[in-house]
């Protein structure tokens, strides 16, 4: 299971961002497109590798998210959320 410390939002729609930290690693949640992605780069040995999920959840013309709905969906994921924007 990895960790997702969400940081703080960068931008609050259209789409909606969040600055994550994914297992040490930093990355971001965007939702745009009524779809939700999690980008983040890993480094072993030098080496790094880019990873990307993304799923649709909404409408072809959604672009705003409520941090709630978004942490729900990484928990459903088998993701451990901690949130730091509070």
């Amino acid at each position: 299971m990895k960790t997702i410390e969400i940081i703080k939002e960068t931008c609050g729609g259209c789409p909606t961002v969040w600055d994550v930290l994914i297992d040490g690693e930093r990355g971001y949640i965007k939702y745009r497109w009524g779809i939700l992605s999690l980008k983040y780069v890993t480094e072993k040995a030098g080496i790094f590798q880019e990873a990307e999920i993304q799923e649709q959840i909404g409408d072809n013309l959604d672009g705003f998210l409520e941090l709630d709905r978004a942490i729900e969906w990484l928990r459903n994921n088998d993701y451990k959320v901690i949130n730091k924007t509070l």
